[in-house]
């Protein structure tokens, strides 16, 4: 058994070009019915999980479909179909090759109020206490914070947490409690999902600019076909996955990278539609 979480459209992609003939186990709601008589009564809807064998797939934009016949759980025997997209789990019953590297997620989390502040890095843990100081507090804090590279989360009362100005950007959400209890409270939202969904995409801003810095070493469109033995990776926005998916699949069996990049930030490769990064 293996638990996916598509981080990225690569991802996805990985997904759509592998899960054929795979068993997955997904979840999706049911409604019961009960036979009266004649009469069919609807009850209640409720989560159930179903295993189905993957007979047909289609790339749509920013997700992918799937379906194919459920093997177990209820209806077994007939056919289900369900979207997949990104953050969204599966389980999958087959072994899969060549798995894409799991985006590095780390994270420092400094819970503070008026009283204290708890900084949470790994499995390490910095208390930092007011002791009926304000001013020195905060900018105690600040020191600490200032010296780590790792992408840091304040959280606290908002009163609290406009008071501690970092020398770089970080990010702020309101909590209820201090300490460990603030630390669950955040854990619990989809707040660090958000965080890493927006270093993702700076870094795909930034990587997409670096790019054109190098035309010399790009291709583009069709013209990318001839060039297979020289290009080393192919960055195509998500919307134009379709019309050049026969392309794609030529790529990879000849070991090309693809990366798949989200429709919002591309704009400058919009007009050429796909290009192609050559060796030399």
């Amino acid at each position: 058994l293996v638990e996916l979480v598509p981080e990225n459209l690569t991802d996805l992609w990985y997904l759509y070009r592998n899960l054929k003939e795979k068993i997955v186990e997904v979840e999706t709601l049911r409604k019961k019915t009960i036979k009266r008589g004649d009469e069919f009564i609807k009850g209640k809807t409720k989560l159930v999980s179903l295993k189905i064998k993957i007979e047909k797939l289609k790339y749509l934009d920013e997700k992918i479909r799937l379906g194919g016949k459920i093997i177990e759980g209820a209806d077994k025997g007939k056919y289900h179909f369900f979207n997949l997209s990104i953050n969204k789990k599966i389980k999958i019953f087959d072994k899969l090759e060549n798995l894409p590297k799991e985006e590095e997620k780390d994270i420092v989390i400094c819970v503070v109020d008026k009283n204290s502040a708890e900084i949470f890095n790994n499995r390490e843990v910095k208390k930092i206490l007011a002791k009926g100081r304000e001013i020195e507090y905060y900018k105690e804090i600040e020191s600490f914070l200032n010296k780590i590279s790792k992408p840091i989360l304040v959280c606290g009362p908002k009163n609290i947490t406009g008071k501690i100005k970092l020398n770089k950007e970080f990010f702020v959400d309101t909590v209820s409690h201090g300490g460990k209890k603030g630390l669950k409270e955040v854990l619990n939202r989809q707040i660090i999902n958000k965080i890493f969904e927006k270093i993702s995409a700076d870094k795909e801003k930034k990587y997409i600019e670096n790019i054109f810095s190098k035309r010399d070493k790009l291709c583009y469109g069709y013209d990318i076909e001839s060039e297979l033995n020289r290009i080393k990776e192919i960055i195509i926005p998500s919307k134009f996955v379709n019309k050049y998916e026969s392309l794609l699949i030529k790529a990879e069996e000849k070991n090309v990278k693809i990366k798949i990049i989200n429709n919002e930030y591309s704009d400058k490769i919009e007009k050429f539609e796909i290009l192609g990064i050559c060796w030399y």
